[in-house]
């Protein structure tokens, strides 16, 4: 059975505040760290102050200096920067004008008549775009998971690129019908997709039933979101289930002080 509106919004906040408050633990750690820094200009030179904010613009984004002067500001500001920067695995802010909803809409339009032409046919007056997935994006942009804003790719997986302007033959060519998905048995596939990506992480949203033996009765057709790695499969029948998973996929821990190097935290290795 899929979740109501409620349960999907509280999900979200959720895995929001877990993540967002788990970030900010860590940029914590690194603020004390560069604003105690003793910087010599002769080897830092004059902009040395500018140095100490310049550094977090390679997790955070390059007009960081909009909004911040000193590092200090990142915590004072952090609620409006987590958003933004995507410090809470949402994918930045949800845009929310009357031409981005109907772009949404016309992205699960597209959507779900690709799903309805690639699907089994015994599926196909049934199929439509994830009920789920329709709450979801009224909530966030994207699921980027755990980790500090663009920094996060070198080790982090993206499970749903999000509801973004793709036009119709872009979505055409992103969902798959059941022989082109590369899902792992016992599951029988009617239609899906490869809805993200990253190291190591391959993520569908398909859907689906178990195989059963001709003897058994086949159980009914739903939605499912799958999380595939080299050895492992998670497979999640609801998007509260996946966001609880998702919100510490790859979880890094919070740095201790003592094992920074300035150099490097300088030159913006911040993740």
């Amino acid at each position: 059975m899929y979740s109501t509106h409620e349960e999907i919004k509280a999900a979200v906040d959720a895995y929001r505040s877990h993540i967002a408050g788990h970030n900010r633990r860590v940029l914590e750690v690194f603020v004390r760290f560069i604003s105690l820094a003793e910087l010599d200009p002769e080897d830092w030179g004059d902009d040395v102050e500018d140095l100490r904010v310049d550094c977090f613009s390679s997790v955070l984004g390059r007009d960081l200096r909009t909004f911040i002067s000193t590092p200090e500001d990142i915590l004072k500001h952090y609620d409006e920067l987590a958003s933004r920067y995507d410090l809470d695995g949402c994918g930045g802010p949800l845009l929310t004008s009357d031409e981005d909803v109907s772009r949404r809409e016309l992205y699960f339009s597209h959507l779900e008549s690709a799903l309805k032409g690639k699907c089994l046919e015994e599926v196909r007056d049934r199929i439509t775009a994830p009920p789920e997935l329709r709450v979801l994006a009224e909530h966030v942009s994207a699921l980027t998971g755990p980790g500090l804003g663009c920094g996060k790719s070198r080790y982090q997986a993206t499970f749903w690129t999000g509801a973004g302007p793709q036009a119709d033959l872009a979505i055409d060519a992103m969902v798959k019908a059941p022989e082109e998905l590369m899902v792992n048995t016992p599951w029988e596939c009617a239609a899906g997709w490869e809805s993200g990506d990253g190291v190591d992480s391959d993520f569908y949203i398909v859907f689906c039933r178990r195989n059963r033996p001709p003897d058994q009765e086949a159980e009914p057709w739903a939605w499912r979101y799958m999380a595939m790695g080299p050895d492992d499969c998670e497979v999640f029948d609801t998007i509260p289930e996946l966001l609880k998973w998702y919100s510490r996929f790859r979880e890094r821990g919070v740095p201790d002080i003592e094992d920074l190097d300035e150099q490097e935290v300088l030159e913006g290795q911040i993740y």
